[in-house]
């Protein structure tokens, strides 16, 4: 963030910086979409499509779909969005429901995940996947998501708040790094003593 900051920062300042700093900046990405606006027109202009996907990104309408945003959640780790992009595509393509993608077998999820490294991250999400089919939908709170393969705190979060709704706070490196340079503080602050 390039924004110059007031001396005293309220909430509505730092929403205002942050809101008008995305507008301009912010990635449209596949996983952000929602259920009812998977259709993004890419004939539009980077702006125009900015701005739409910035309106539906806070319209409380309607929810992402779980299954897409732990795919994601995933594949980012560790991993660039730029590799992640195609890998995510073909990804849908193949299994665009989580009933699809349970019903895979291993060995095809190591051929479609492979380049995005950490083989066990796909096989976490295959069992997750078997394990939230088992049960016949998703959990909606953190401690029963908590329980699922492969889920963390961070992950577990990003459900909630990204797929269901929620509000729950979700603290990744770029929150942190926000903060941090709001704050003032040096990177050696661990985001336990941050948050």
């Amino acid at each position: 963030m390039s924004a110059v900051l007031p001396q005293r920062l309220d909430s509505t300042d730092f929403h205002q910086i942050l809101l008008s700093w995305w507008r301009q900046n912010g990635r449209v990405l596949p996983w952000r979409q929602k259920q009812n606006d998977q259709n993004v027109d890419v004939a539009a202009s980077a702006d125009r499509v900015r701005d739409d996907a910035f309106a539906s990104y806070f319209a409380t309408d309607t929810f992402r779909d779980p299954y897409r945003v732990v795919v994601s959640e995933m594949m980012l780790q560790q991993t660039q969005v730029e590799r992640v992009l195609s890998k995510y595509d073909e990804w849908m393509t193949k299994w665009p429901t989580i009933q699809d993608f349970a019903a895979a077998e291993l060995p095809e999820v190591f051929v479609i995940w492979q380049g995005l490294g950490y083989n066990r991250r796909a096989r976490f999400l295959w069992l997750l996947a078997r394990a939230v089919t088992d049960r016949g939908g998703w959990p909606d709170t953190e401690e029963e998501l908590l329980a699922l393969p492969g889920i963390g705190k961070y992950t577990a979060r990003a459900v909630l708040s990204f797929a269901l709704g929620k509000q729950v706070g979700v603290v990744d490196t770029n929150v942190s790094r926000i903060f941090r340079r709001l704050l003032g503080l040096a990177e050696k602050v661990s985001d336990k003593e941050l948050f």
